[in-house]
């Protein structure tokens, strides 16, 4: 009868240690935004993604379009996404959001930094006016990709994205002239 009870008492105490020292992270349900610069079949060139991160798999993933991503990030529509409705923009320091014209009361949709994705990739793109700041036509240099992959860990522009915590300071560094003008020149 000892040896039943100590047996109970020794998985008992291994189940309470276990379950204080697991290995599975706690499941925190965050939503994640993400950002693909690549063309797409709808004729845009870049892919912005929502969804929902519980530490184990990103679940309801949506694709947005330019004006539904600012609506969300501005916290103007309200969504499983953003149920705070917080101005995510304002929070990570990204300029944009929707515009309300005082006379017509017309929305205008805004994130300069969205708009100037597509300069990470390419140096000129024949339908859009200006100059990207890839070194090479439809591709960025070597060196490029390095500060890239040593910023955000980003790989591949076939491939890979910008999520999550990488997503938002890209957007942040696409407004900042010094960290452009060392992309434009990286060797």
């Amino acid at each position: 009868m000892f040896f039943v009870k100590s047996i109970s008492l020794f998985f008992l105490l291994g189940f309470i240690w276990l379950s204080q020292t697991s290995v599975i992270a706690p499941t925190y349900p965050c939503t994640q935004f993400s950002l693909r610069v690549n063309f797409q079949s709808d004729g845009s060139i870049f892919q912005i993604q929502v969804y929902i991160n519980n530490g184990r798999t990103q679940a309801l993933k949506k694709n947005l379009s330019y004006h539904d991503f600012v609506y969300f990030a501005s916290g103007k529509w309200p969504s499983i996404y953003n149920r705070e409705r917080i101005d995510l923009l304002a929070l990570h320091g990204i300029d944009g959001g929707v515009i309300v014209d005082s006379l017509t009361t017309k929305e205008y949709f805004s994130c300069p930094s969205i708009d100037s994705a597509w300069k990470l990739r390419y140096n000129q793109m024949e339908f859009i006016r200006g100059n990207g700041w890839a070194q090479e036509r439809y591709k960025p240099s070597p060196a490029q990709m390095q500060m890239l992959y040593k910023d955000y860990a980003f790989k591949n522009f076939d491939v890979d994205r910008f999520q999550d915590t990488s997503f938002w300071k890209l957007l942040k560094n696409l407004q900042d002239l010094e960290w452009i003008n060392k992309y434009k020149s990286v060797e």
